[in-house]
């Protein structure tokens, strides 16, 4: 006779477990998050086609027959399902006589929080493919918020829709903690200054929702910019619009480049990033690059990556500002394979928010111990990393 567990069941380890994954949320909440709804269920190693915003060019209107229409479908992006991660536990008998917000409390809350923090871990690790930084230096100030949005703005980001945000590490936002446009009544008006005092809570300045993440990633460059010399070479052959790759050659023989690090091409004021660490023998090597090139560049045009002995180039946090749709993240179903044959499998999704998680249950009788995994599958890309700049608080 198969074990019955009443009210806890995979269902309801499914459900609450979705609720508070997604309180647990931290960049992961702030990307743009899509899903493919045709289908049941996907594998790891599957790709799925994730909508994208839609963007508009604005036209001169032409007397008698107007401008051309823009079609509002900005079609898709693949998106591979290449990360799965799961937490596994054990409840006993006496554990599921509890009641349920013990259960919660107990097991589903920390469980979803790994899951959680594993996905933001992945995105953080998105700021390598950001071309753009603001150095930050010295005392924090209202300028560590109004420099990367100027930066952005600059780059015609969109920063006055709402989905600004600001991700900082730990240490600057002790700093912030203590300035007064944070904390100051007479400087934020009524009560607003309550959910820092009290709360910790850094809100919204400047236009950009501020939030502390302590997966912040710590960037140290390769030796070409962290010995700051010898940091400009040339194109070693033509490089034609939409190339995802270049040649490069005239550097130090051996220096090595890492996936971040950020340089600019002579006749174009567009920055790049190395998207694969390199090591240039000879002087030489090919680089894989993100964005695409945006134009045509002719051989021998000047390749100029920054002296990390000048600024935070070499060494730094990688605190980041960002629109919404710099980043995509998409949560998968999971198939419910094996459910009823000695297991219990749930897989929900949540319709609003594209977020989905599997719940498997199954009964050890010796033991008289329930086990649960809870396991997602999902995958995430950069959409446009002209959305977003680095704001580089030094490390060394």
């Amino acid at each position: 006779m198969a074990n019955s567990l009443g009210a806890y069941n995979a269902t309801f380890f499914a459900q609450e477990a979705l609720i508070q994954l997604e309180k647990a949320l931290g960049l992961a909440s702030r990307v743009y998050r899509g899903y493919e709804a045709e289908r049941a269920s996907y594998g790891l190693g599957d790709t799925v086609n994730v909508p994208v915003p839609s963007s508009f060019a604005a036209q001169d209107h032409a007397p008698g027959s107007g401008s051309s229409a823009q079609d509002i479908d900005a079609g898709t992006v693949p998106i591979r399902l290449d990360r799965h991660k799961e937490v596994k536990f054990a409840v006993s008998d006496r554990d599921l006589a509890y009641a349920s917000e013990r259960i919660i409390d107990d097991h589903l809350r920390p469980a979803a929080y790994a899951l959680a923090d594993a996905i933001d871990q992945d995105l953080c690790g998105l700021y390598r493919f950001v071309p753009w930084a603001v150095d930050v230096t010295g005392s924090a100030g209202a300028g560590w918020v109004t420099a990367p949005r100027r930066r952005l703005r600059e780059l015609l980001v969109p920063v006055d829709d709402g989905n600004l945000h600001l991700m900082v590490d730990p240490a600057i936002e002790q700093d912030f903690l203590g300035l007064d446009i944070f904390h100051a009544a007479l400087v934020t008006g009524g009560t607003a200054n309550q959910d820092t005092l009290l709360r910790g809570s850094l809100g919204t300045r400047f236009g950009a929702e501020i939030f502390v993440n302590q997966n912040v990633r710590p960037h140290a460059s390769g030796t070409l910019i962290s010995a700051g010399s010898d940091v400009d070479g040339v194109l070693d052959s033509a490089v034609a619009q939409g190339a995802a790759s270049l040649s490069v050659d005239g550097f130090a023989a051996g220096a090595t480049v890492t996936a971040g690090d950020s340089f600019v091409i002579e006749g174009h004021a567009q920055r790049y990033v190395v998207t694969a660490d390199a090591t240039l023998s000879d002087g030489a090597g090919t680089l894989s690059i993100h964005p695409a090139a945006v134009t045509d560049y002719a051989n021998g045009a000047v390749v100029s990556f920054e002296d990390g002995t000048g600024s935070a180039a070499g060494s730094f946090s990688a605190n980041l500002m960002f629109h919404r749709n710099f980043a995509a993240l998409v949560l998968a179903p999971l198939p419910a394979t094996g459910d009823g044959r000695g297991a219990q499998i749930e897989s929900v999704t949540d319709p609003v928010t594209g977020l989905s998680l599997r719940a498997r249950m199954w009964y050890d009788g010796d033991t008289a111990t329930n086990y649960v995994a809870l396991d997602v599958l999902y995958g995430l890309t950069v959409l446009d990393g002209n959305l977003a700049v680095r704001l580089r608080r030094p490390l060394s």
